[in-house]
């Protein structure tokens, strides 16, 4: 009885690697929030250091613009 182990053959050359798209729109909203949170800190870095006080309000004036205001 031969009980030798053979180890498994990988084809690296194959082609039939698929990529899943979805991967990339959820790469796309972490960056995009990423960015979201880059700029609300700076806008309260910005209110501390030039304002003296906190951030006090982000309003939405409308989907694509938002008004940021200091104390």
């Amino acid at each position: 009885m031969n009980t030798a182990y053979v180890a498994p053959f990988v084809d690296l050359q194959s082609d039939d690697n698929v990529e899943d798209a979805v991967v990339w729109y959820v790469v796309a909203i972490f960056v995009l929030l990423a960015l979201g949170a880059t700029i609300l800190l700076g806008a309260m870095a910005w209110c501390f250091i030039h304002a003296k006080h906190s951030l006090y309000a982000v309003v939405s004036l409308n989907p694509w613009t938002f008004k940021v205001g200091c104390n």
